[in-house]
């Protein structure tokens, strides 16, 4: 296993091809950019990993929440966003 980061942009739905198994360890802000820390395995294959970002102030319909697994929290330029993986 090796840390690995990945850069994402802000959006509602962000997908990232991480290798299959990738452990999710943090979401933080870096140098003003948005990243994804994982725990993964390089020699795994590639799968497209999905996550839903959520601002502070903004619904979460009952049942998306439901199949949402929270990651984390960050602060950037006055907006704060709340990360959780797609189940």
């Amino acid at each position: 296993m090796i840390i690995y980061k990945y850069p994402f942009s802000i959006r509602d739905y962000i997908s990232i091809a991480m290798p299959q198994g990738a452990e999710i360890l943090s979401v933080q802000v870096q140098d003003r950019g948005t990243f994804i820390w994982a725990a993964v395995d390089i020699n795994k294959p590639l799968e497209n990993k999905l996550f839903r970002l959520i601002g502070t102030g903004h619904e979460i319909d009952s049942l998306d929440y439901k199949s949402l697994k929270y990651i984390g929290t960050f602060q950037l330029t006055g907006f704060v966003g709340h990360l959780f993986e797609v189940l």
